[in-house]
């Protein structure tokens, strides 16, 4: 599976802007969270989990269209991590 960081994230991954994780580390989001605070940090995490500031995508739908937290993920899986840009 593929993760993609775009943005003000790559200030939390050290300005990587992809990854990929190993087939079958990460059964759902909820662990793949995870792996990604082992390798980033907490705050990369807190960010995440809180959904307020980032929008994650699971193959071009939104975590919320998804299961959440609990969405089951497949190696073949592309997650993308991206800040929530507001206008006015």
């Amino acid at each position: 599976m593929e993760v993609k960081f775009y943005s003000s994230a790559l200030k939390y991954t050290g300005g990587e802007t992809s990854l990929t994780i190993e087939p079958g580390s990460c059964p759902d989001l909820l662990s793949l969270i995870e792996e990604l605070e082992t390798r980033f940090g907490e705050e990369f995490k807190k960010l995440l989990k809180t959904g307020e500031t980032w929008l994650l995508l699971i193959n071009g739908k939104t975590v919320n269209k998804t299961g959440g937290i609990n969405t089951p993920l497949k190696d073949s899986d592309i997650i993308e991590v991206l800040p929530i840009v507001g206008a006015g």
